[in-house]
């Protein structure tokens, strides 16, 4: 019997609810290799297998991979896996690597998808209310119309509701075969769906004027620009794209009930190649609004050119080939989990400083951010950048960007990485430096 015969047998023997370490133990990088393998095993790809298994053993494989309790719990594990990125080891490269080995098991065990993805599909409001605002609570038990759109449920008294599907791809492998290069490989965690993301769509669509003015539902817009010039909403670092999309789903329904104001623009952005395959196809395949009623730009964006546009005398120098819009054209900006090293904040604040409108453009002009506190590992106190990055900026045409509110939002059920104990919804505005 060949060494994988063995293996298999041994799997089989002990079934993953049985055999898998339990992740808030914090399992060592030995353990974790050992039950990867193990997972392999049973749910990896058939063409992993070799040829000459008899029988007797393939069929006993394929009645464990049936198992739906056991495939269940494997599914959730594997998640989890990837979710945490195992961030109590402190070895980066084996850490990777046993990340995106679970990754690829988990996409093997997704049927009728594309090869190394997975779909995931959200439905907002989330059922769980957990940490959601007063105000936002509050405000989501308004009447609104009825819906424009059919991505919408909305009937007196109900709440309104966004259903959206997108596509998470593998992480890329840290050694090879990113589009950008190794260097730059670990800039793509956006290829994935992160917690502070689902929260933010949950809050948007639980209360759009909480975001800007322009997005009250229950009644017409109160500025008049509107009918001269277009609304635009822009998502930075969007990774798999869902804010963006979430986003373009509830300016459709608002402005759709409008005739006379301007058609409104969501720009969904990202700068890292491998990201920008995986958001160009979502945008493409899953989101799906009425044209007439807001226009939706998918577009390659990095902070670092317009970070060198705003501060010309410390240029970075390297940026990703891109076309800035026009400067202050922006009425609100969405950021989710946008920080993944010390310099990251301080090319965000850059880039709200250049495209945030002005208060003569218009006055309810925000950005919002949502960070996750992530408390151990080697993304652990860098939320705090972003502070630090606001406080140091210039001012511009007479404004300084200042924070209008800051509240945290506690852990929802289900969601997050295990080193994120809260999250911080940061929502700044301009303010006069006279």
């Amino acid at each position: 019997m060949s060494e994988w015969a063995n293996e298999a047998r041994a799997a089989l023997a002990l079934p993953p609810t049985s055999a898998l370490p339990r992740l808030r133990t914090e399992p060592t990088l030995a353990s974790m290799e050992s039950a990867l393998r193990h997972v392999d095993i049973l749910y990896g790809s058939a063409e992993q297998r070799p040829a000459d298994l008899d029988d007797e053993l393939l069929d006993e494989l394929d009645a464990a991979r049936a198992d739906p309790t056991e495939r269940s719990f494997v599914l959730d594990w594997l998640t989890r896996v990837v979710e945490t990125e195992l961030s109590w080891i402190s070895d980066t490269h084996s850490r990777r690597a046993a990340t995106e080995h679970a990754a690829q098991i988990l996409s093997g065990c997704t049927s009728a998808l594309d090869d190394g993805d997975i779909v995931r599909e959200f439905t907002f409001p989330l059922q769980d209310e957990t940490g959601v605002p007063p105000h936002i609570q509050t405000a989501q038990n308004t009447t609104v119309p009825s819906p424009s759109c059919a991505s919408f449920s909305s009937v007196p008294g109900a709440r309104m509701s966004v259903s959206v599907c997108v596509r998470d791809a593998p992480l890329p492998p840290s050694d090879a075969h990113s589009v950008q290069g190794a260097a730059q490989a670990a800039d793509a965690v956006g290829v994935q769906t992160y917690a502070s993301s689902v929260i933010l769509c949950d809050l948007l669509v639980r209360c759009p004027s909480a975001w800007h003015q322009c997005l009250e539902v229950s009644s017409r817009p109160k500025s008049t620009w509107l009918n001269e010039r277009a609304f635009r909403v822009m998502e930075l670092g969007a990774g798999t794209g869902i804010v963006g999309m979430v986003a373009a789903h509830v300016v459709s329904h608002i402005f759709g009930q409008w005739t006379n104001a301007c058609r409104p623009t969501v720009y969904v952005t990202d700068y890292h190649a491998d990201v920008m395959k995986n958001l160009f196809y979502n945008v493409e395949h899953y989101l799906h609004v009425p044209e007439e009623h807001v226009d939706v730009q998918c577009m390659p964006l990095d902070w670092r050119a317009l970070h060198d546009l705003v501060y010309p005398e410390r240029a970075h120098g390297q940026s990703v080939a891109c076309t800035p819009p026009a400067p202050q054209s922006i009425s609100l900006l969405l950021v989710a989990d946008p920080v993944y090293d010390p310099m990251h904040a301080t090319w965000l604040i850059a880039a709200i400083v250049y495209l945030l409108a002005l208060p003569d453009t218009d006055a309810d002009a925000r950005a919002h951010i949502v960070l996750p506190v992530r408390t151990a590992g080697r993304l652990a106190g860098l939320y705090a950048t972003v502070d630090d990055a606001l406080a140091a900026q210039d001012a511009r045409h007479g404004f300084r960007l200042a924070k209008r509110q800051q509240m945290r939002l506690p852990r929802r059920p289900g969601l997050g990485r295990q080193d994120e104990s809260e999250y911080i919804w940061t929502e700044l505005a301009w303010r006069a430096t006279a």
